[in-house]
């Protein structure tokens, strides 16, 4: 076999048009790396080099370079601009030698002082790496105006310090990080701090056992795609409020927007999403799975929305919200958490069409807000309240379906002159309490248009005049309320809600406070007429004992 310093992979493309030609090329630098090889090398894969730093001297500007490595180095690498590329056609890669194990830079033991591979060019890839053990800093970092760097399928343990990173993205753009591996680093497993680190992609990594965070973005990280991660057990160090599975904060409102945190995979953590401050960002699709506090936690943020997600097991709360502003939680499921939904002084808080279920303390909280609305939500089998207001202005609680807690809805405001809540077209069932109980200042809760079952007590609303503004309260109930045994839900057994064809709650709503489409998403104003409670039934032609969801 003949062999070279660079061996080039030529790629002709001949395109005939008429009776003209063109050809193409695109040529390919490679050089070959083994950590034990002797000194005096060419480079080659019969001859490599044994330090990743003489590979990169060989780079050719222009060309798509590729050093094939492997081995164990103890070294500190920068591929800074001058190795990388201008364009994917150019790109610089360097990765595992194929078929010779993956190769690892260790600085443990090392007089390596921070970052263990900088990657500071352009169009960089850097795959199938193993590093181990940066002191106070990152085992792979990219900077300094990077962009267009991809970091893929390493592993990354073992960094230490208080400033310590996995893998840490900071001014660098357009950049992906996925199919990575990273543990027991001190600090974050994945680390983007924003300042210039825009349209980021984060996915399909594995973040473990690291001190704080697994993984973590800050401050001026616009677009930031968070997606398709396993991050579990994080949080060892036990030392901040905020210690998440996958977290964004910024120190002040509005520096970063468009962040999008989807489809992962998240259990065992102290807060599954943790968000402080954030802005026009979406957290959706994710399975967040058992905690000691929130499944997401929201802080000062606005425009927040929080949909499509399964939550369950967390001690204080499925989602909370403190000092939020428009933040919207939609179709979520919320299963075994302390409360399902907690907000603190926050406004413009949307729930609706989630399932919110098994609350040990309560349903939905709410406490110093105003303008919050609960819409077409089932709330199911807690101890204690499924809804409580405290000190909350301007809420309407429309088309929930409310079965076997404690008290439905308890209103309280012992902190502002009333209570305002307009309460209209729910279902208040298998109750071992009141379904509607005011304790103070609750003058302006209305209601009408509800049903509650026989097992359930009369409504306790202190300080509500029989009649007041076309509202009437006669003998502890709404005066146009449905007294009824049984809504012939499809299996209230097995926690389907939805409505039989044959229920007497069908057509029975007030439409002036109708919403516009159930907790299935269908239209609910299509004949004119609601149905009380969360599911809106099709109309067509009833077969006895059959859902309309089921047809």
């Amino acid at each position: 076999m003949i062999s070279h310093k660079r061996s080039k992979q030529v790629l002709w493309i001949t395109i005939i048009c008429g009776f003209f030609g063109f050809a193409f090329s695109a040529s390919a630098a490679e050089m070959y790396v083994d950590a034990a090889a002797a000194d005096g090398g060419n480079g080659t894969d019969v001859a490599p080099y044994n330090t990743l730093n003489r590979a990169l001297l060989d780079i050719v500007p222009g060309e798509a370079n590729t050093i094939h490595a492997t081995g164990v180095f103890h070294e500190y690498v920068k591929v800074g601009p001058e190795y990388g590329g201008t364009s994917e056609e150019t790109r610089t890669t360097l990765q595992a030698w194929q078929g010779r194990g993956r190769p690892v830079n260790d600085a443990r033991g090392s007089d390596i002082p921070g970052d263990i591979i900088d990657l500071t060019g352009a169009y960089i890839t850097l795959r199938g790496f193993e590093v181990i053990g940066a002191k106070q800093a990152a085992n792979i970092w990219s900077g300094e105006g990077a962009h267009h760097v991809i970091v893929e399928d390493n592993i990354s343990h073992g960094a230490y310090g208080d400033n310590s990173k996995g893998i840490c993205f900071r001014n660098s753009r357009d950049a992906i990080i996925r199919n990575n591996t990273t543990y027991n680093n001190e600090y974050v497993g994945i680390y983007i701090p924003g300042q210039g680190s825009v349209n980021v992609e984060v996915y399909n990594n594995t973040s473990y056992e690291n001190g704080r965070f697994g993984i973590h973005g800050k401050e001026w990280a616009d677009n930031l795609h968070i997606h398709h991660n396993t991050v579990y057990s994080n949080g060892y160090m036990g030392d901040l409020q905020s210690i998440s599975g996958i977290g964004y904060a910024s120190s002040s409102p509005r520096m970063a927007s468009g962040i999008v945190i989807e489809d992962n995979t998240i259990r065992d953590e102290q807060i599954g999403v943790y968000i402080e401050r954030g802005n026009d960002l979406r957290i959706s699709n994710n399975v967040i799975d058992t905690g000691t506090s929130s499944g997401v936690e929201m802080r000062y943020s606005e425009y927040v929305t929080v949909e499509e997600n399964d939550i369950q097991g967390f001690a204080f709360a499925g989602v909370s919200s403190e000092w939020g502003e428009n933040i919207r939680i939609e179709h979520n499921i919320l299963r075994g958490n302390g409360m399902s939904v907690r907000s603190l002084s926050s406004s413009y808080v949307y729930l609706t069409r989630n399932e919110l279920l098994e609350s040990s303390q309560a349903g939905v909280s709410v406490n110093d807000g105003t303008n919050v609305a609960l819409e077409n939500n089932i709330i199911a089998g807690g101890p204690a309240a499924a809804v409580m207001m405290t000190n909350v202005e301007l809420s309407q609680i429309l088309h929930n379906t409310i079965v076997n807690n404690k008290t439905g809805l308890f209103f309280t405001s012992p902190l502002k002159p009333q209570s305002t809540a307009t309460v209209f077209n729910n279902i208040f069932h298998d109750l071992t309490n009141i379904y509607v109980f005011g304790e103070s200042n609750t003058d302006g809760v209305r209601l009408g248009h509800n049903a509650y079952s026989s097992y359930t007590k009369y409504a306790v609303v202190q300080g509500v005049p029989r009649t007041r503004n076309g509202f009437c309260l006669k003998d502890g109930k709404d005066c146009t309320s449905l007294d009824i045994r049984n809504p012939r839900f499809v299996n209230e057994s097995t926690g389907d809600f939805h409505l039989r064809w044959d229920s007497p709650l069908i057509g029975q709503g007030d439409t002036t406070k109708a919403t516009l489409v159930d907790i299935d998403g269908e239209d609910r104003l299509g004949d004119g007429r609601v149905d009380i409670g969360a599911d809106e039934v099709r109309r067509f032609l009833p077969t006895p004992g059959i859902s309309d969801f089921q047809r």
